[in-house]
């Protein structure tokens, strides 16, 4: 993601680490939140650590479709969208903004490259886009982030914690069971975690289908001071698209504090009409 500043104007190009942001006062987030059920372990159940690993066994076993097309839709509460030119290539932005439109794309992405051709439904304007931060094909490998790519504190966070959804090579984290919840109908595992390295590692929590153990929602958290203090978080919602399990809906929540001004929007994403091809 890239930070633009002038006149106190945030530009988020997408990626995530860092601490929290709320919601701005008076509006409402149409993702389902989830209801407490149970606090403790259930009896006999496994432990954190155990759901964790199953939770990276089912996880790592998934694999992304070679093709996608779906429609995409993102919607403001306090941060807009706006779609730059960056070296030839269209690049997706969240900004703070006032305005109030949703954006509708039609979309088609193929596993292993890192554009996405993109069709504004309300104009019919085309757009070759670097991999959104909405992409449902969370497996598609991607070039690290570089400061060469000035790549977007969003876009960051969320490869980050997809990339640690699916690694093996020992826990960075230290999971803590927090209760089984009712999420959108399903009845989850939620695991807290905490890493020493919150800006390398940024999940905060994640929800593991009680089942498959397959992760339904993951949280991250992003905290970035290159410009001013810029904090938030990243939500993923995670469902079953055919045989393949795909990033469905998500939020973003951002707070800016500069000099004595403190700023805070979020915006939703959701994906319809997916086709995964084989």
């Amino acid at each position: 993601m890239r930070w633009y500043i002038p006149t106190l104007t945030l530009s988020i190009a997408c990626s995530v680490n860092g601490a929290s942001a709320q919601t701005p006062p008076g509006t409402q987030s149409p993702l389902v939140t989830q209801s407490p059920i149970a606090s403790q372990s259930p009896h006999g159940g496994p432990s954190a650590a155990e759901l964790y690993s199953k939770m990276i066994a089912a996880m790592s076993s998934e694999a992304a479709p070679p093709q996608l097309t779906y429609d995409e839709t993102f919607t403001p509460y306090g941060l807009g969208l706006r779609i730059l030119s960056v070296r030839g290539t269209s690049v997706v932005h969240v900004a703070y903004s006032s305005d109030k439109t949703v954006h509708v794309f039609h979309v088609r992405q193929t596993d292993g490259q890192n554009t996405v051709q993109l069709v504004d439904a309300a104009s019919g304007q085309q757009y070759t886009a670097e991999l959104p931060f909405w992409s449902p094909a969370w497996l598609a490998p991607q070039a690290p982030p570089t400061p060469a790519d000035q790549t977007t504190v969003i876009s960051a966070t969320r490869e980050k914690m997809l990339a640690d959804l699916i690694s093996a090579n020992g826990s960075p984290y230290a999971p803590v069971f927090a209760g089984v919840e009712n999420l959108n109908g399903f009845l989850v595992y939620h695991l807290r975690l905490s890493s020493q390295d919150a800006g390398v590692h940024p999940l905060s929590d994640v929800y593991l289908d009680e089942r498959s153990y397959l992760v339904r929602r993951a949280i991250g958290d992003f905290r970035d001071t290159s410009v001013t203090t810029v904090t938030g978080d990243v939500v993923l919602d995670f469902g079953n698209v055919g045989r393949f399990w795909l990033v469905t809906a998500g939020r973003i929540d951002a707070t800016v504090h500069a000099y004595f001004l403190t700023r805070s929007g979020s915006a939703t994403f959701a994906a319809s009409r997916i086709v995964a091809g084989r």
